[in-house]
């Protein structure tokens, strides 16, 4: 059970933050892509690097890296994901939302790294055996991409569900023309035209961060832990 997410909310407004106020100018506007139509609507996002996401961007270049294909302690769940690309790609999905929620137990970062905010990469997660939504999100996303779902139907989405009124993250992935949720918050994988309690802030992937600034209100604290590498 997720309960409260202290850190999630320091760093997804902090994001958004950067967005809108801080850093390098973007890098270009585009459309809302197809795969977050469903959920964000007709928001128009402000894409910027990843590396304006230095937490975000030190594992994307971690799982670019011999470092991820490296770890024996990540041998074993390779080698489970590979062997899902025999199945359906909905099957691959719910088979590594599943095994990723029972596997690991849900912490804040100040009770596993005794810092408010650390986005741990897939080995960290194992070597740990604890993380909070994000991180749960990004191991779903290596899964992913292992089990041979495309990088770029790929990609982390954060914001706030209503119903609760904290800060989210969760895998988004798209197959067959539809858009999946895998959340830690619940076993199965939900199509996201139903995903309801959920409003959109960032949406992330290896090439791009996506700030969809029209559903953006209010004035967020400086995101000083999220800044830091």
């Amino acid at each position: 059970m997720i309960g409260s997410w202290p850190k999630c909310a320091m760093a997804m407004i902090g994001v958004a933050w950067i967005g809108l106020c801080l850093g390098p100018k973007p890098v270009g506007a585009a459309p809302p892509p197809s795969l977050i139509a469903s959920i964000a609507g007709t928001e128009d996002p402000v894409s910027l690097d990843p590396s304006n996401l230095p937490k975000w961007d030190r594992i994307r270049r971690w799982m670019v890296s011999d470092r991820s294909n490296a770890d024996p302690a990540l041998a074993d769940w390779a080698i489970w994901a590979a062997v899902l690309r025999s199945r359906p790609e909905t099957d691959r999905l719910s088979a590594i939302d599943i095994k990723v929620n029972q596997s690991f137990r849900y912490a804040s970062d100040m009770e596993v790294w005794g810092v408010r905010d650390y986005w741990e990469t897939p080995a960290e997660l194992v070597a740990k055996q604890a993380g909070d939504c994000e991180d749960f999100a990004i191991f779903k996303l290596w899964l992913a991409h292992l089990a041979g779902i495309a990088d770029d139907r790929l990609q982390l989405l954060v914001g706030i569900p209503p119903s609760s009124r904290g800060m989210h993250a969760v895998l988004l992935a798209q197959t067959g023309g539809h858009g999946f949720v895998l959340d830690s918050r619940t076993p199965d994988v939900i199509d996201a035209a139903l995903f309801s309690d959920f409003r959109p802030l960032v949406q992330i992937d290896f090439n791009v961060v996506r700030v969809l600034v029209r559903g953006f209100t209010g004035s967020p604290p400086a995101p000083a832990a999220l800044a830091q590498p």
